[in-house]
């Protein structure tokens, strides 16, 4: 039996994992993560040492449980400036100031 200061709550285990807490629920719901219930008021508890091993798997393979990797984020190029702050271009139908 385990003891409740041994589990988190979903909120808990979601920002320890980095993930939404519907994400934990469907995860639950689909038997890929082990949860745990209050006998008092039947939440869902996550025990720390299964987090923790399955933080270690996704910061190791990049793979969420059940397969979902999180996008990459497109590397940024750099903004291109045409001519200086000196120069002036005028707008067509707008005067200089």
């Amino acid at each position: 039996m385990m003891k409740l200061d041994e589990c988190v709550t979903t909120k808990q285990a979601a920002r320890l994992l980095g993930v939404c807490c519907n994400t934990l629920r469907g995860w639950d719901l689909a038997g890929v993560i082990p949860v745990r219930r209050h006998s008092k008021n039947n939440y869902r508890l996550f025990a720390v040492a299964d987090l923790e091993r399955i933080r270690k798997e996704i910061r190791a393979t990049g793979t969420y449980p059940g397969g979902w990797q999180r996008p990459r984020r497109p590397k940024q190029t750099p903004r291109l400036t045409i001519g200086t702050s000196s120069e002036t271009k005028s707008t067509p139908g707008f005067a200089a100031a």
